[in-house]
């Protein structure tokens, strides 16, 4: 199966005291044109299309034990409807480096935008 894939999202960050950040997201994902393709012993099976529109949105919350600490927990749900549908959960930790973290701001928002091309052979 090979995919193209158009990512649209904002991504809003807010501190809550010296240790937390909370974070909600909205993303468009438009997938264009990717079928996937089955045979079985000399058959061709239907194809399903995975082209369309998705629509997610996230919320979540990143946790510092202390302000030198190199770990941070990062907990998230994110739940898609459209073409793609479901609800998943997300369990983190990340790990940084004292010379080159700088933490966000408070209030801030990111905008991304992404196009990604994947290719699966089976």
């Amino acid at each position: 199966m090979t995919s193209d894939r158009l990512v649209l999202g904002a991504r809003y960050t807010r501190d809550y005291g010296k240790r937390g950040k909370g974070y909600v997201g909205l993303a468009y994902q438009y997938e264009f044109g990717g079928d996937a393709r089955a045979h079985w012993n000399g058959y061709d099976l239907p194809s399903p299309s995975v082209e369309g529109s998705t629509v997610r949105l996230e919320t979540g919350w990143n946790y510092t034990p202390s302000e030198n600490s190199p770990l941070a927990l990062d907990l998230g749900i994110t739940g898609s409807t459209g073409k793609e549908r479901g609800v998943g959960f997300r369990v983190g930790v990340n790990t940084r480096s004292e010379r080159t973290f700088k933490p966000p701001r408070s209030g801030r928002l990111s905008l991304c935008a992404v196009r990604t091309k994947n290719t699966i052979e089976g």
